[in-house]
């Protein structure tokens, strides 16, 4: 990392989680910018997965099972920012989960 960059992981190792959130949220809206050729990806593999789905060649999952991923993965993602800990994944390998956060969490 450059000085300055190492300077600002300094800073935000000492912030409270709940401004780390934020942070971490206007960082991830900052990089989220639109580009044409990704949306237009998108949206043909968007079209390729419904006409799957239509035609039977792919299985739904459910809600339940979608949002009981999801909380457990945003559980460990929060326990990682609470502790500062790795979690090792079922292949060994450590790592610190993504996730995507919206500042409402932090209110």
């Amino acid at each position: 990392m450059s000085t300055t960059a190492d300077k600002l992981a300094s800073e935000i190792r000492a912030l409270p989680d709940a401004e780390k959130l934020r942070l971490v949220d206007a960082i991830l809206t900052d990089l989220d910018n639109s580009d044409p050729e990704i949306d237009r990806v998108w949206a043909e593999e968007a079209r390729k997965r419904w006409t799957a789905y239509k035609s039977g060649r792919i299985a739904t999952v459910s809600y339940e099972e979608v949002m009981t991923k999801h909380r457990r993965q945003l559980r460990s993602a929060f326990s990682v920012l609470r502790t500062g800990k790795l979690t090792t994944r079922s292949d060994g390998l450590r790592s610190r989960r993504k996730v995507s956060v919206v500042s409402s969490l932090t209110s």
